[in-house]
């Protein structure tokens, strides 16, 4: 059996790096506005988060 041999587009792993670290200082204001929020707005907020999350 041989071995398997793959290789990495530079641009798109740095692309994914870049979206990795917009989306997780977008986690971090929207826990923010979670904690600030009250009632209903609070839940859409909180779905916003799980949304969000999938990014990361």
């Amino acid at each position: 059996m041989g071995a398997v041999t793959s290789t990495y587009q530079g641009s798109i792993v740095c692309l994914s790096i870049i979206i990795a670290i917009v989306a997780s200082f977008a986690e971090l204001d929207i826990g923010i506005h979670i904690t600030k929020a009250k009632g209903m707005a609070r839940y859409i907020w909180l779905y916003t988060g799980a949304v969000f999350g999938l990014g990361i």
